[in-house]
This record gives C-alpha cells, sequence and structure tokens, in this order.
C-alpha cells in the first residue's frame, strides 16, 4: 500500500510539474514589430470559421494581428509538404504562431490550449521540428476544438517554409513518420507505470544522433545490426529496455531507417539542435524522469527481497513436510 502511495505521489508531481513548465514560457510578442526578427508567423488551420479565427487569435493573446504575418494550412499542403492526397480543409482546426529567435536558443514549444491538444506533446512537437529543419524557434500550438494534433505541424512546415527556411520534403516526411511514431507508442504505453514518454522523446533524440554519429565515424549510414544496437542503447540509458514491445521496437527500427537517408543525417545544425533539445528536456522534466528511475529502482529491491522471504518461507514449508513425513 505504501508504494502505491509513494507511485501516486510522483504521478501528482510530475502533473504540477508539466503545468508548471507550460505556464513558464512568454508570448509571442504581438504588440511590436521585432526588428532583428520581424513579424512572427501564424498559420490558422483551414476548416476555423470566423468567429474560432477570433478565438484562435485569443489563444494566442494576440495583441495587434497587423503584428503578424497570416497564413492558412489546407490540405493541399498535406501534398506539398508530405506527399498526401485527400486530407479535407474542413478537418484542419490546429494553428501554429512561430517566431525566430536568437541563435542557441534551440526549439521551443507551448501548447497553449493543453485540453485541447489530445495527442501530440510539446516535447514530441519539438523533437519532429527539429527533424524537418526546425531551429531557434519558439513555436505556440492551439486549437479551438479537440483535435490530435498533428496537423499543427504541417503548419510548422509551411511557416518554415514562408520564413526563407529550404523545407525539404524527405525531412518534413521523416518527422511526421518520427511523430506518429512516438505518439503511438506513448498511447499504447499510457497505462504502464514503468513507462515515460519524455524518456521516449530523449530515446528518440538519442537515436537520431547515434546514426548522425556512425555515419560520421564510418562514411556511410548504418546497415541494419549498427541500426538496432543504436535503438538497444537508447532504450538502455533512458530506462526503457524490456518496456516497448517488438512491434514498438519495430517501429523505432522503420524511423530510423527513414532518418537516416535523409540530409538531416549530415547536419551539424540538427546536432547542435538535438543537443539542446535533450539538455532542455532533461533539466525541465528531470524530476519526473528521475522520480521514475527511483520508482524502478525500488521495484527491483522489493523484488529482490520478496524472492529472498519466498526462498525462506518455501525451505521452512519444505523443512515443516519432511518432518511430517518422518
Amino acid at each position: 500500500m505504501k508504494h502505491k502511495i509513494i507511485k501516486l505521489t510522483s504521478a501528482a508531481l510530475a502533473a504540477g510539474i508539466v503545468f508548471t513548465s507550460i505556464s513558464a514560457f512568454a508570448d509571442i510578442k504581438t504588440d511590436t514589430i521585432d526588428e532583428v526578427w520581424g513579424k512572427p508567423t501564424l498559420v490558422y488551420g483551414a476548416g476555423l470559421n470566423n468567429t474560432e479565427v477570433s478565438q484562435t487569435n485569443n489563444a494566442f493573446n494576440i495583441v495587434d494581428i497587423s503584428n503578424v504575418n497570416r497564413q492558412v494550412n489546407s490540405g493541399q499542403d498535406f501534398q506539398t509538404y508530405l506527399g498526401q492526397s485527400g486530407v479535407s480543409d474542413n478537418s484542419l482546426f490546429s494553428s501554429v504562431l512561430v517566431q525566430k529567435q536568437s541563435k542557441g536558443k534551440g526549439v521551443h514549444v507551448d501548447i497553449k490550449t493543453p485540453n485541447n491538444i489530445t495527442s501530440v506533446t510539446e516535447t514530441q512537437y519539438a523533437n519532429a521540428a527539429i527533424t524537418a529543419g526546425a531551429s531557434d524557434v519558439q513555436i505556440d500550438v492551439a486549437s479551438v476544438k479537440k483535435v490530435t494534433g498533428e496537423s499543427a505541424l504541417v503548419g510548422v512546415y509551411k511557416a518554415l517554409s514562408a520564413n526563407g527556411v529550404n523545407v525539404d520534403t524527405d525531412r518534413t516526411q521523416a518527422a511526421t513518420q518520427e511523430l506518429q511514431t512516438v505518439n503511438n507508442i506513448a498511447d499504447a504505453q499510457k497505462s504502464n507505470d514503468d513507462f515515460n514518454s519524455k524518456s521516449l522523446d530523449l530515446a528518440t533524440a538519442q537515436i537520431k544522433q547515434g546514426l548522425a554519429d556512425y555515419k560520421k565515424a564510418n562514411g556511410t549510414t548504418a546497415p541494419d545490426d549498427a541500426v538496432q544496437d543504436i535503438i538497444t542503447k537508447a532504450l538502455k540509458d533512458n530506462n526503457l529496455s524490456n518496456i516497448l514491445t517488438s512491434d514498438q521496437i519495430q517501429s523505432l527500427v522503420d524511423f530510423a531507417k527513414t532518418y537516416q537517408n535523409t540530409s538531416a543525417i549530415d547536419s551539424q545544425e540538427v546536432a547542435n539542435q538535438l543537443n539542446k533539445y535533450k539538455n532542455d528536456v532533461y533539466n525541465k522534466f528531470k524530476n519526473v524522469i528521475n522520480s521514475d528511475n527511483a520508482h524502478n529502482i525500488w521495484d527491483n529491491i522489493s523484488s529482490f527481497f520478496e524472492n529472498i522471504w519466498k526462498s525462506i518461507t518455501n525451505f521452512f514449508g519444505n523443512l515443516g513436510n519432511s518432518n511430517e513425513n518422518n
């Protein structure tokens, strides 16, 4: 019972830490124009009506809409950036506000409507955005309706393109595969007390770095056995060994193979952004991650002594049975 209380307390603390970190972000300024980086770019979901557009502006705390460059994320953009056809404009509600930041700031995501983005987390957005080519940007995400949130990433691609970033479709497709992979794993593992989604985010970043390091050292992309080794090490280093299923690990393998065949694998800027990302994620959520690690250690200690006790009771039980037979 005591152990259960500890677990519940840790979960409550984790929820508090996440809430604090979300609210710690400053709003992207729209009352004045940043003369260094210019106006931020707001990309609306095409499914919004006029009232919902106004509500979205409020969610982003827009002070002066004239200080914002505005775009619309449509079904055609899915064709442009992902090669996906048949996406209806009417299904797109999530929106993004993107502002370039000073060099070294890293990629940061703030979900302004956390109750309405039901699947994708801030760290998942940031990790995938780095894969796609984002660097040193603040990305705010909002939706006036409950949505899973995947279309916001396409909005990020459009915002980057509007600001002169050369958006490589191989990388955007890899980024979307990455987001779907980690999101599917996190969703499937959400009832598992031993799983921590932030640890998976860190493992994913480590996998990307490991693939880049392999190519830099060997002059070629990693073969299948090396990919498996990189993933196994990343999962072990982030306390995810023996937690993910074989199918989930295979989905990481599939993503890794896609990723290492994009230009991201050779980009020093991506490496820099991933280093900053890993440090930011760990520092922001280290209490949660370390709490989970301590929980796992406690489980191992408890199991050890439980096994000793079982051995002792079995020994004396067998001894008693032996005496009765005599």
